[in-house]
């Protein structure tokens, strides 16, 4: 029975250590996240800019049009939409009450492009036409093309001309985490052929809901940030060297920073690196001695990362306030010049700015 017993333990034992390498080998799950537009403003007359939304959660905008006329990307009311703001819409209805987002101004063969910060693997968006009921109302064709890095065509979708219905969902996805950009087209054929008067300029969408990894976490910008660098030019591609000397101040949204736990990832020009999550050390404060002033906590890191030499400590001064100084030897700074990008983020922290560099 003793032996049936250990043989018993050393199985479940055995299942155990199985179910934590599993675990540990497993990758992290992609985040998801739906922008339904409804808390941007909009004005007396029911319509906004989305551009500083879109900014919170890593999206920004790029535009074709033609050069005579300005087709921006709005969000629109629905109770406004060829209405006067009656509590009920009377042409197009959204499906999350009550901003739908579309490009105007134009008539013409334009196109809107979303930039990801983050490589989605899936993008998914609802299609909204004038409601069944409503007067009849035209919407042009129109493709939605997702790319990846290189430019390459990952997916589409895409639809005639259309007069009222019902919303209904398009889905791009990729097979890994590899969607970069999504540009829109007013027609189907992608700009190459004429395209006709509608009653709205383009597509009419609401809830985006994006998937990948590292999507729904925002990033706090920073308060305040400012730094100074130098640069030391080397004879080799490889052979370059910086040191920086920073502060930044949490923004007011910001939940705190720990370095132990987060990765840190900076930007001195051309050159970009990230410290992992787990690599720095905190030393804590020594008092001074013989009327010498002490030293504060810090927390450190020293190593080398992708061939580069890198030192980074970070001090808290109080009130959110802290010191960032890295240095680092073998790096490529080839292309940069004044004046120099520098850019920091730590955990869902961070930000950028701008210095004049001393070159050596």
């Amino acid at each position: 029975m003793k032996s049936t017993s250990r043989m018993f333990k050393a199985f479940l034992l055995g299942e155990l250590i199985l179910l934590l390498v599993l675990m540990l080998a497993a990758p992290a799950g992609a985040g998801t996240i739906t922008i339904d537009f409804d808390s941007v403003p909009v004005d007396s007359t029911g319509f906004g800019n989305p551009s500083a939304y879109l900014t919170g959660f890593g999206i920004t905008l790029s535009y074709t049009f033609p050069v005579s006329q300005v087709a921006q990307l709005f969000v629109g009311d629905d109770r406004f939409i060829y209405d006067t703001g009656d509590p009920t819409p009377s042409v197009v209805q959204a499906p999350s009450p009550h901003n739908i987002v579309s490009q105007g101004g134009s008539n013409g063969p334009i196109t809107f492009t979303l930039h990801f910060s983050t490589p989605l693997e899936s993008s998914v968006f609802t299609r909204v036409l004038a409601f069944p009921g409503a007067p009849p109302t035209s919407h042009p064709a129109w493709a939605a093309v997702a790319f990846d890095a290189d430019d390459n065509e990952i997916a589409s979708v895409s639809e005639g001309f259309s007069l009222n219905g019902t919303p209904a969902t398009f889905t791009l996805s990729a097979a890994s985490p590899s969607i970069t950009r999504v540009t829109f087209f007013r027609d189907g054929t992608r700009g190459t052929a004429s395209v006709n008067f509608t009653a709205f300029s383009h597509v009419l969408t609401d809830n985006w809901v994006l998937t990948g990894p590292g999507v729904g976490v925002i990033e706090v910008p920073f308060a305040a940030f400012n730094a100074k660098v130098e640069i030391m030019l080397g004879p080799l591609a490889n052979d370059d060297a910086f040191e920086v000397k920073a502060t930044f101040t949490l923004g007011a949204g910001s939940n705190g920073i720990d370095p132990l736990t987060e990765d840190v990832s900076f930007q001195v020009g051309t050159f970009s690196t990230t410290i992992p999550a787990g690599s720095f050390h905190f030393k804590p404060a020594k008092p001074g001695k013989h009327g010498k002033p002490g030293k504060l906590a810090q927390f450190t890191f020293e190593g080398v990362i992708d061939g580069v030499a890198v030192e980074a400590k970070i001090t808290p001064l109080g009130a959110n306030s802290f010191e960032f100084k890295t240095e680092g030897q073998g790096a490529d700074l080839t292309g940069t010049a004044n004046p120099v990008t520098l850019g920091l983020t730590i955990g869902d922290d961070g930000g950028s700015t701008t210095a004049t560099a001393e070159f050596e």
